[in-house]
């Protein structure tokens, strides 16, 4: 793979070093790779778990995988997590985290899981009690719609609680998708309670709210970035995590891999790294990068050895229904066990065996496969929609290499 920055200097990958170099070596293919999984298994170290509170939503997100649009995905319902489950939850953190782990995370998810509040308050209360020698971190996956003066006060009081809530950009483009139940935009409530919240405890507001955003396309980038960091509200606290839409691939929607489209967009968030602005763009281009700047150098192998997450799980995720996966993006056949029956040893290698003859279908002969992010979670899709985000993926790949060696010029003085 050959990749050219704007500065007209050339650089090859070779797969089988992991390395770049400054000499352009045409005859840099990836040689055969055959994989093989780890037949270690190891479900003792589990250190973050998702717990679906509810499927009941007070929003109906245009975007939602849960719409009853998708294929494979639940639909929003009454559904929420019982008492019972919630106490099996707690017997399963117990026997599954060591207990020399220094934190446990928990993130109660929804629909929305602040109208579960009540048994939010029951499980921290009956956790914490059950397991003393353990130290918890808490946070709840909220839309904004229901913060007010009684969630602050409640926050006060729970010193290892946050809310992660979800902003889309400013009132277009946030109200394009995300409506309520009678087809309403939400971001004036989200953005009226932000501001009451910060006004009735700003210290509170400032450690204890973190941020996410779904953007139907990278274009909306530039625009996001404008808004937040002109924004009283958001400017102090970027978004952890930026996701981009599920498609709808049975209504036709595409991945997108057209280069130019990422590189106008990767182009403004180089400028704004170079000119030293710490902001949204800044973020995304170092994430972009992220696995170049943390590859390993070993010499690839004609046969290499892989373990997945389920192998050895650091994370699940816990359904309302008492269902465990290894994380909430996995769609609803990929169930790895239950609060009742614990992990199921024959259905996490079942999983692992698909994903073992995908991998060695389409990453073998891949120039990519050394740095590529696709996961176990790619089986949602069938064969013609995991290409899409194959190509997806190598295009942003392929730009990720070009912008890690303009930071490296730039870094190092090299301007033309």
């Amino acid at each position: 793979m050959i990749v050219q920055t704007r500065h007209n200097r050339f650089y090859s990958y070779c797969p089988s070093s992991n390395r770049l170099k400054t000499k352009i070596d045409e005859d840099n293919d990836c040689a055969h790779v055959q994989y093989e999984l780890s037949s270690t298994y190891d479900f003792s170290h589990i250190g973050m778990y998702t717990i679906e509170m509810t499927q009941q939503c007070n929003l109906r997100c245009r975007y939602c995988c849960y719409s009853g649009d998708y294929a494979n995905r639940r639909h929003h319902n009454s559904s929420e997590i019982s008492f019972d489950n919630l106490q099996k939850s707690i017997d399963f953190i117990d026997k599954h985290t060591p207990h020399d782990t220094p934190a446990i995370y928990v993130s109660f998810y929804g629909g929305e899981a602040l109208l579960c509040r009540n048994k939010i308050e029951w499980f921290i209360r009956k956790l914490e009690r059950s397991c003393p020698d353990k130290t918890f971190e808490f946070a709840i996956s909220t839309n904004g719609l229901l913060i007010n003066d009684e969630v602050v006060e409640w926050l006060s009081r729970v010193s290892n609680l946050f809310l992660t809530i979800t902003v889309d950009g400013d009132r277009i483009m946030h109200d394009n998708n995300r409506v309520t139940i009678s087809g309403n935009g939400s971001f004036d409530i989200i953005f009226r309670n932000l501001d009451n919240f910060r006004a009735q405890n700003p210290e509170l507001y400032k450690n204890r709210v973190r941020f996410i955003s779904t953007l139907k396309s990278i274009s909306d980038l530039i625009r996001l970035n404008d808004f937040w960091m002109s924004n009283d509200l958001l400017r102090d606290n970027r978004p952890q995590h930026i996701s981009s839409i599920i498609p709808n691939f049975d209504k036709g929607d595409q991945i997108s891999h057209e280069e130019n489209k990422f590189k106008l967009v990767y182009d403004e968030c180089m400028n704004h790294y170079c000119n030293g602005l710490e902001d949204i763009l800044s973020d995304e281009l170092l994430n972009l990068v992220k696995p170049l700047k943390h590859r390993n150098y070993q010499e690839l192998k004609d046969k290499r050895l892989i373990s997945t997450c389920l192998n050895e799980p650091n994370s699940c995720f816990i359904s309302s229904r008492g269902d465990i996966y290894v994380c909430e993006r996995m769609c609803s056949q990929f169930s790895i066990g239950s609060l009742t029956s614990d992990i199921d040893l024959r259905l996490c290698k079942n999983i692992n065996q698909q994903y073992l003859n995908r991998k060695n279908h389409y990453c073998s002969n891949c120039w990519a496969q050394r740095l590529c992010r696709r996961c176990v979670t790619g089986l949602n899709f069938n064969e013609e929609q995991f290409n899409q985000y194959c190509l997806n993926e190598k295009m942003q790949l392929k730009l990720a290499m070009q912008y890690y060696c303009e930071m490296l010029e730039f870094e190092h003085g090299i301007n033309n």
